[in-house]
């Protein structure tokens, strides 16, 4: 019998225990999800999860979110390979509760969730630009050195350049002096620091935030309530000097920890709460800021990639911060943003309303842009003073605020100004002016003096007055020369052949033939008159193929002893080349804004007759240069140009009257001061070959010569039109 109730008691334990174990939440799987605007990793658990697990920053490190599971187990898996922006999982257990580290390259936005069997962990991607070595222009830290003199400590800061902006603040519990180092990338490999001192515990130094600003954070943990230290800048070191006697720092000058506790609540369980405790009061040194001066040059290196020139998107800075909640109080909440961004608070008069969000790690100023937008009200702030309420009871205070001012300006006595203008002509500058005026104004111009009157109230006065001191400058000059230049090159090669003959056979020379029929025979090549080229003893040719134009020939005449036949042979040549360069220069100086012409060449009186009445009218053959200069605000000068080559061609008349060879250019460029620009250019090639030959013979290979002649010209002609100007300073 006790061997079947010790039996019976066992199976009993075994059978509870196995009930316990399947009963219990246990995560078996972990894997990510990835998309174009997170990443998500989402933990599978054996049954739903009851509420979400609770999860805060690891402090020394901000790069590492902590989630920690209630009544969880994991599997045999500790370790899991990170993806994308997670280098790593790992699990651990402690005090019967399971710890999950996400280890990751970067701080990033996320928030936690739960769906079904599955705890999800969605990290928002952020985009910063890579870092390259010898490109960035972040400052670096790259050095902390810590020297003990007696009791007191020195912190040696060793950056690459100058030192970047910084902030200091206390934190309360624990106690610890922040200080915050802008726009600077730590390079110190060691992260935390031992020292001996009453005073400090340890030095620790870390990457704070990579986006949107590099935030280096260096921070004291303090053992007790007393602090006293000084900061020196010495070229490319920042020294912090922390004294031993110190002396005790009023309570005022930290904020106690106010949390949000018991605001939501389900089934009596606390499901939300704040997260991020950022109790700080920042102690700004004025006297430590830094101001980066940009090189104009360096500035304008972009100023052809796309700007934004206005956007109603509003650009939100504030230190971020958690909120979960469920139907709470927004005068509570109004009070817990105002308290973590170190302002005074002012609430309107009916201000009321509930307030349900979950909004993980965003600026404060944008929680608090959403929240007061949700419950339609509107916020005024003034210095570290926030005023909340109505919107329509701010805006009409801001319409009746603006009344008021004008009101008060347009109340005020009249008062006249009288303005001699030396430069600009008061005709032009009227209609600016008057734009200006109050309804109270008036303008009087006297275009004989060259003189303006104003007449209204004093601050209206001013303003035209500093208008009239803009308006009336001289303008500068521009001196623009141009260069035409044209070359012309031509070329021709003439080449003729004439020749002819005649045979005769008869009696008279002793020579005729035997026969008949025919006894005397003549044969004559000689039918062609030599109306060109050179004239023979024969009177003609029967090939007479002379140069059209030749500057040398020779002429050849054979026969035998009783003259019965003859053969007359010529040859005509010619071959020439020339060249000529034109070089045209005219030069203007004219005043900004303003055309200029200039005319150099002639007029050609050209007749016409119409109804018996004989009208003469002349055309210009001349050189034409019209330009109107703008100077720019960076020292260019865009140019609107029009230039005109016109030449008489009286080798061509036509009813005694020369055509014009017409050579001209308008367009619109943009030069620097003193530089030169082609703003035109004709390049034109001629090249004829003719040929003139005896049918059919002229192609026979090697003797083809002989019944043919040949002529070839060329012309090449180039034109260049170079414009520079110069400010005449």
């Amino acid at each position: 019998m006790k061997k079947l109730k010790v039996f019976t008691i066992v199976f009993v334990l075994i059978f509870i225990g196995s009930f316990l174990m399947a009963y219990q939440n246990k995560i078996v799987k972990t894997y990510f999800k990835n998309d174009a605007k997170s990443l998500k990793v989402v933990f599978v658990g054996t049954n739903e999860f009851s509420e979400i697990p609770d999860f805060f920053e690891n402090e020394g490190d901000t790069r590492e979110i902590v989630l920690r599971f209630k009544g969880v187990s994991a599997d045999n898996n500790r370790k899991i390979k990170g993806r994308g922006i997670v280098k790593g999982i790992s699990f651990e257990e402690k005090g019967g509760e399971l710890y999950s580290h996400l280890k990751m390259e970067a701080s990033a936005p996320f928030r936690i969730y739960k769906k079904g069997t599955n705890v999800i962990v969605e990290i928002y991607k952020t985009v910063e630009p890579p870092v390259i070595k010898g490109e960035t222009n972040d400052i670096l830290l790259n050095e902390l050195a810590i020297e003990n003199v007696g009791n007191d400590l020195k912190i040696h800061l060793k950056f690459n350049g100058d030192i970047p902006t910084y902030d200091v603040f206390y934190v309360d519990n624990p106690r610890r002096l922040v200080f915050d180092l802008y726009d600077t990338r730590n390079r110190v490999r060691k992260s935390i620091f031992s020292v001996q001192s009453s005073d400090i515990s340890r030095v620790r130094v870390g990457q704070n935030k990579v986006v949107p600003q590099k935030v280096t954070r260096l921070v004291f943990d303090l053992k007790k309530d007393v602090i006293n230290y000084s900061v020196d800048e010495s070229g490319e070191e920042l020294i912090i000097n922390v004294k031993s006697n110190a002396v005790k720092i009023k309570n005022d000058n930290f904020i106690k920890d106010k949390k949000i506790n018991n605001v939501v609540k389900e089934d009596k369980k606390i499901i939300a709460k704040a997260v991020e405790k950022v109790n700080e009061r920042k102690i700004r040194k004025v006297e430590n800021k830094k101001i980066k001066v940009v090189p104009i040059e360096k500035a304008n290196t972009k100023k052809f990639e796309a700007k934004t020139i206005h956007s109603e998107e509003s650009i939100y800075k504030g230190a971020l911060i958690s909120l979960r909640l469920k139907d709470a109080d927004i005068r509570d909440v109004l009070r817990e943003i105002a308290v973590r961004a170190g302002l005074n608070l002012i609430i309107d008069p009916g201000v009321s309303g509930k307030v349900t969000c979950e909004l993980i790690k965003i600026p404060w100023d944008q929680a608090l842009d959403l929240i007061l937008k949700s419950n339609k009200l509107g916020k005024v702030l003034e210095g570290n003073v926030l005023r909340v309420g109505k919107t329509e009871v701010l805006a009409r205070e801001e319409e009746e605020n603006r009344k008021l001012m004008e009101a008060k300006k347009m109340s005020g006595p009249l008062k006249v100004l009288t303005r001699t203008l030396s430069y600009a002509r008061v005709k032009a500058v009227e209609p600016l002016l008057k734009a200006q005026l109050s309804k109270r104004g008036k303008i009087l111009i006297d275009q004989r003096t060259n003189t303006v009157i104003v007449s209204d109230v004093v601050p209206k006065v001013k303003v035209i007055d500093k208008m009239i001191d803009i308006l009336d400058t001289p303008n500068l000059q521009v001196n623009i020369k141009a260069r035409i230049v044209e070359t012309t090159s031509n070329y021709a090669r003439n080449l003729g052949i004439q020749w002819g003959f005649k045979g005769i056979s008869n009696y008279y020379y002793g020579n005729q033939t035997s026969l008949k029929f025919p006894n005397n025979i003549t044969v004559a090549g000689n039918s062609v008159a030599s109306q060109q080229g050179i004239y023979g003893p024969l009177g003609g040719y029967a090939v007479n193929l002379p140069a059209p134009a030749y500057s040398s020939g020779i002429g050849l005449t054979l026969g035998n002893v009783l003259d019965t036949f003859r053969l007359d042979a010529a040859l005509t040549a010619l071959e020439n080349k020339g060249k000529a360069k034109i070089l045209s220069m005219p030069e203007v100086t004219t005043q900004d804004n303003t055309r200029a012409d200039i005319i150099q060449g002639k007029m050609i009186p050209v007749q016409t007759v119409a109804y018996n009445t004989v009208s003469t009218r002349y055309v210009n053959a001349a050189l034409e240069l019209h330009v109107t200069p703008h100077i720019t605000a960076e020292g260019t000068i865009i140019m609107t140009i029009e230039i005109r080559n016109d030449n008489a061609d009286f080798s061509n008349l036509v009813n005694g009257i020369p055509p014009i060879i017409t050579q001209s250019a308008k367009t619109s460029v943009l030069v620097k001061d003193g530089g030169t620009t082609v703003i035109g250019g004709i390049y034109k090639v001629e090249d004829s070959i003719t040929k003139n030959t005896v049918p059919g013979l002229g192609k026979i290979p090697i003797i083809g010569f002989l019944f043919r002649g040949t002529q070839r010209v060329g012309t090449n002609r180039e034109l260049l039109i170079f414009i520079t100007p110069r400010i005449v300073r």
